[in-house]
């Protein structure tokens, strides 16, 4: 559990800033559009919608970069692989829907994998292995050339044709289970991770549900279960602290701190004679 734990949140856990920072651009464009300072078909509106989209759009490459530097193989070549999966013309292929093979044997499942994160996991997962045992066979005079090149082809044919569908499946039974909470459940999430948020901070447990919500926002738009159980957890303990500061009858437990004294009680002044 511990590993699992570990793993999680060292893939998931530098990507938080370029999360944070477009949902608050997008809670920026929420507020000038019900302010009325721009509209939903302006360019401004467009512009920056998708400035707060890329980081979902692309979040592929950002986890696959994370998950290689964890797993301590080719970042570059990870983000090459998730890149292969969100590449205009596989999007095009994907959005034609004509059947898809590579030398007439090998079919491709046409599958979207922007905003996804199941794939890209499984995908670098494998790629680890498959690129440690390139470089143990290749001899070191053509390592530079033949380990990037094999690695390419061995995981784009796997990502497209098996690994990669195989995520997307994953993924697919994750947005069944998180619709249904939210249609039939949705204050279920927020009441669990609200109610017991401070323990799983105190064991680190949070790191493994946070993703959780990363995958919802990918997969629907939107977070209900770390969120706003964080949002409730939060507000209640800083409620907490606010009531016991304003109902504390003992002034000296709201007192600022006296400041030490530097000198000894020998040195001080002689009360008696100032006065």
């Amino acid at each position: 559990m511990n590993t699992v734990i570990d793993f999680v949140s060292s893939v998931f856990q530098p990507i938080i800033p370029a999360l944070s920072g477009a949902g608050m651009i997008k809670a920026v464009l929420a507020l000038l559009t019900v302010f009325h300072f721009i509209t939903n078909d302006s360019q401004t509106y467009i512009l920056l919608n998708m400035f707060a989209d890329s980081a979902f759009y692309f979040l592929p490459v950002l986890v696959a970069f994370t998950e290689a530097q964890k797993l301590k193989c080719n970042p570059i070549l990870a983000c090459v692989t998730a890149l292969i999966l969100m590449h205009p013309t596989w999007t095009g292929l994907v959005s034609a829907g004509v059947p898809v093979s590579l030398f007439e044997v090998i079919p491709f499942q046409l599958v979207n994998y922007a905003n996804s994160v199941v794939p890209i996991i499984l995908i670098i997962l494998v790629q680890k292995y498959v690129e440690k045992w390139l470089n143990r066979i290749m001899p070191k005079s053509v390592n530079l050339i033949f380990v990037p090149m094999l690695t390419m082809i061995i995981m784009g044919t796997l990502a497209l044709s098996i690994i990669g569908p195989l995520g997307n499946i994953v993924g697919s039974w994750l947005g069944v289970i998180f619709n249904y909470l939210a249609e039939n459940a949705a204050w279920a999430p927020a009441v669990l991770v609200g109610g017991l948020l401070p323990v799983m901070v105190m064991f680190g447990i949070h790191n493994g549900i946070a993703p959780l919500g990363i995958m919802q926002m990918g997969t629907l738009g939107y977070d209900s279960i770390f969120g706003p159980g964080c949002v409730c957890s939060n507000m209640a303990q800083a409620s907490a602290g606010a009531v016991v500061a304003f109902r504390e009858k003992n002034a000296r437990k709201n007192r600022l701190p006296q400041p030490v004294r530097l000198l000894p009680t020998w040195a001080l002044p002689n009360r008696s004679y100032t006065a």
